[in-house]
């Protein structure tokens, strides 16, 4: 289909051209083409508000993951400074104890 669709829309170009002459022809497809790219219209602008949404969104959800990630890791390093300190508390404790038997 896409094919059928190139080859009739060639032939309709090549008619143009015959018909206007190509240099005219040239002159004409080239301006359009610029003010059709210079022109956005409010799809363009639709589009882009909707992919600068989306960036937004993508940025605050990335933003929010890494701070979970943070908080994880330092709830892990909490959770291992308090089993040292449990670790070493005990040991104070084993060693008042042989202390105090001792005196």
């Amino acid at each position: 289909v896409g094919l059928a669709v190139d080859d009739i829309t060639y032939s309709m170009l090549k008619t143009v051209v015959m018909m206007i002459g190509e240099y005219e022809f040239e002159g004409i497809y080239t301006q359009s083409k610029h003010s059709i790219t210079r022109r956005g219209g409010w799809v363009s602008t639709f589009l882009r508000d909707i992919l600068s949404k989306g960036r937004i969104w993508e940025s605050v959800i990335q933003r929010e993951v890494e701070k979970q990630v943070r908080r994880e890791e330092a709830l892990e390093r909490l959770l291992a400074r308090q089993e040292e300190t449990a670790v070493l508390v005990r040991g104070l404790v084993e060693q008042m104890e042989e202390l105090r038997q001792q005196g």
